[in-house]
């Protein structure tokens, strides 16, 4: 029997909802029925906590790239709506929160003005279409991705052929080495590879995270620039026409990926294509965590772009407005969002750097903030999600500033994730440092709790994060997260990273540090719990 959404989506397609929208914010919030408010999802526009008619608005930006404009409108739309704030999403969207229906006409005709759009940034659809944020600009990348992203994009929004999938799907293409999209992550990852000489990209389907997290798997399929679209649309065919519907929580690809295998998903796909599928090129990639943060040169002699941090992806409509404005006095007036929640201004002059990192603002934004601030991914949290089980934003701002002040001067990559619930929005499986707010009953008490795993990433061997402790009372995840990187300072071997120490450490001595046992000292609390992490109880929705 199909779900409660597939009725609604057969009874009336969800892009047709735009008029009833408009309709809507003239009767206003009591007059929306619930399966419209469903279908507004097309439209970007999803439920907030409080449900009193307050709306969470995505903007859907393709590959993170903006104008100057665009920043604009989207900090004056913060300031006047969304009680003057903004969140960057890890899919390279903006989030603005606390709009109501009566507003949305003239927020979706102020975007429209400057050539953004909601549409299908939420839905059963082809979500934002996401790539490395400085595709052009890269001086190691090995293939500009820049131009498909958007050609993807403009094939695939608002398309009526695709507005009906079994549920959210998820493209990356980039042709950067430093693997910054999480192309493991996606439903379709396209990495640069080569093949006879030729630059294009190999295939990868049915990652993602949630509940049962998948890596993508490899298919063995090298896709040419030219191929890139056809490709794509028979991905996403497969997924529209076999993909499960009648269980939402499992509606994606990956569990189809999962049941058929390879063979059979790749023969298919050929079917679609219809002609011979090439085998897949040589790579040449890798994994570094820091998605272009900080200074670097670009391939464009004499140009730098400054990668600046948002702590914990929330930024506010005047930090946003002088991002715009330093974008134009420095660069050319354009803006790049990145999969890590932070923002990038590309087209600096070498000689204007040091004028810029003088700018009061990049003491808030800044490109090199101390390691665990710099190297930090957050959802919302309860304060506006319906699943969220705890608050999120700056819990995980006092947790980094915490292990900072810990920890001063260090160097080496330590990538927290802190999720507020088991969807994964923040992707907390693939974090060094994993985190996943629990509601947790303490001494007759029910408080903030948080599940701590460690180990998780990408490179030749992607791996899950594996849980250690559950419930660990808010107030002490700080200190048990500072004994864990104090253990992997006194322990490890030289130049070895957190990921791969905490790998080949015995899993009782990262659980007896977690559990208050000193780093210096011998181990033997407990077993460790073994296999990759794993969540007590389903839920509903997933991440973006």
């Amino acid at each position: 029997m199909p779900n409660q959404i597939e009725e609604w989506k057969r009874e009336k397609a969800p892009l047709d909802v735009l008029p009833d929208i408009h309709r809507y914010a003239q009767l206003g919030f009591a007059a929306i029925t619930k399966d419209d408010k469903a279908r507004f999802r097309w439209y970007g526009i999803y439920s907030q906590v409080p449900n009193d008619g307050n709306f969470m608005l995505r903007i859907k930006i393709p590959g993170g790239a903006l104008s100057q404009a665009q920043v604009l409108a989207i900090a004056a739309l913060a300031e006047e709506y969304a009680h003057g704030f903004a969140d960057i999403t890890t899919r390279q969207d903006i989030q603005l929160h606390w709009l109501t229906i009566e507003q949305m006409p003239d927020v979706f005709a102020r975007l429209r003005q400057v050539g953004l759009t909601t549409t299908e940034a939420c839905g059963d659809c082809v979500r934002n279409v996401i790539g490395c944020p400085v595709a052009g600009l890269d001086a190691q990348e090995a293939v500009d991705a820049h131009a498909l992203v958007r050609e993807v994009t403009e094939h695939f929004v608002g398309n009526p052929e695709f507005e009906n999938l079994p549920r959210k799907f998820k493209i990356g293409i980039t042709g950067c080495r430093e693997n910054c999209i999480q192309a493991e992550m996606q439903d379709v990852g396209l990495t640069p590879a080569q093949r006879d000489g030729e630059w294009g990209f190999n295939l990868r389907v049915g990652g993602g995270l949630s509940t049962q997290p998948m890596f993508a798997r490899a298919i063995d399929v090298f896709v040419g620039r030219d191929e890139v679209l056809p490709m794509l649309r028979g991905v996403v065919g497969i997924f529209r026409d076999d993909g499960y519907r009648d269980r939402r929580n499992r509606a994606r690809l990956k569990f189809l990926v999962a049941d058929w295998g390879e063979a059979r998903f790749r023969a298919e796909l050929e079917a679609r294509v219809g002609r011979p599928l090439r085998s897949a090129g040589s790579e040449d990639r890798h994994w570094v965590g820091d998605h272009h943060m900080g200074i670097h040169p670009q391939k464009q002699p004499g140009f730098s772009y400054a990668g600046l941090v948002v702590p914990a992806g929330r930024i506010s409509a005047a930090q946003l407005a002088g991002v715009a404005r330093l974008s134009a006095a420095y660069g050319q007036g354009e803006v790049r969002l990145t999969g890590s929640q932070n923002l990038i201004i590309p087209w600096l002059p070498n000689a204007r750097l040091s004028d810029l990192l003088s700018e009061p603002l990049l003491q808030e934004l800044q490109p090199a903030p101390p390691a665990f601030s710099r190297r930090l991914v957050t959802c919302t949290g309860e304060q506006f999600c319906n699943f969220g089980q705890i608050e999120t934003k700056e819990r995980a701002r006092r947790l980094a500033a915490y292990l900072d002040e810990q920890f001063p001067g260090l160097e080496e990559p330590i990538r927290i994730h802190l999720t507020g619930c088991p969807n994964a929005c923040a992707q907390w499986q693939v974090g060094d440092i994993a985190l996943l707010g629990v509601r947790a009953r303490i001494d007759n008490e029910i408080v903030p709790a948080i599940d701590i795993a460690v180990g998780g990433g990408f490179g030749p061997t992607p791996t899950f994060a594996t849980l250690l402790r559950r419930r660990v009372p808010d107030t002490e995840a700080g200190p048990a997260l500072a004994r864990l990187v104090r253990g992997w300072l006194q322990h490890r071997q030289p130049g070895e990273s957190f990921r791969d120490y905490v790998h080949r450490e015995e899993p009782a001595r990262l659980v007896a540090w977690v559990g208050g046992a000193d780093p210096g000292s011998t181990f033997g609390i407990g077993d460790a719990p073994q296999g990759r992490l794993a969540t007590e109880a389903p839920a509903a929705g997933g991440e973006e």
